[in-house]
């Protein structure tokens, strides 16, 4: 009886996760979007974080996606910080970037990212 109730509490668990998921995939691009944007305009300033914060906040929340307005938030501002070249690449795949330190960083020599 306790294994039943087990699982259903573990298929509804999954059930909510994955409604988040589907909201925070959208939200995800939207800050990409801003961040790819307005580092092109702008370059890596402290103006280019600001705009990409606000507006990814403003948008998430005019299209009631609440449930990825941190995720998407984050990722916006995390993603100028990687960003110095070939912005459509960048946006599809932030390894892609030969700066990106965070798939380039092996004991502190420096690795080509795959290709």
């Amino acid at each position: 009886m306790q294994l039943l109730r087990r699982l259903l509490q573990l298929s509804q668990l999954l059930r909510i996760r994955s409604k988040k998921g589907i909201i925070r995939f959208p939200a995800s691009a939207i800050g990409s979007a801003y961040a790819v944007i307005f580092i092109s305009l702008f370059g890596s300033t402290p103006l280019t974080y600001m705009l990409a914060a606000v507006l990814t906040i403003a948008t998430c929340f005019k299209l009631k996606l609440h449930a990825g307005l941190l995720v998407a938030t984050l990722t916006a501002v995390a993603m100028v910080e990687v960003i110095h070249s070939n912005y459509f690449l960048a946006f599809f795949d932030p390894s892609w970037n030969d700066n990106n330190w965070f798939a380039c960083i092996n004991y502190g020599e420096y690795v080509y990212p795959a290709t």
